[in-house]
């Protein structure tokens, strides 16, 4: 099991980490789109 502790510095881990897929995600539809074009 996790403890709270790890839980509570994984959730900075976590959300940087979302916030990194969603823009490499937009980067990739802009190249895919620029790239129909």
């Amino acid at each position: 099991m996790f403890d709270s502790i790890y839980l509570a510095t994984n959730e900075h881990e976590l959300l940087y980490m979302a916030k990194a897929r969603v823009l490499a995600m937009i980067k990739v539809k802009i190249v895919l789109i620029c790239g129909l074009f």
